[in-house]
């Protein structure tokens, strides 16, 4: 999440490309429509107050779920 996924990321775009076949901007837009159609994607809040997974997160894990077939605690892991 902190490679990738903030204002002064780690790596060039070049290796999200790599890695996840598509775009930065692309990846971006995906997650802000996925976002706009199902609540499931914002963050919140879990009983206690603390906040959970963001957005780019949950979006992230999507995708490698449905590109590789695996479970979700599979990829967690990882």
């Amino acid at each position: 999440m902190l490679n990738n996924f903030v204002p002064n990321v780690v790596y060039p775009e070049r290796y999200f490309r790599r890695k996840h076949m598509l775009s930065w901007d692309l990846f971006l837009h995906n997650a802000n429509c996925v976002k706009q159609y199902d609540q499931f994607f914002e963050q919140g809040r879990n009983c206690i107050g603390d906040l959970g997974h963001n957005t780019i997160e949950k979006v992230n894990a999507t995708l490698r779920m449905m590109a590789y077939g695996v479970l979700a605690d599979f990829i967690d892991n990882n």
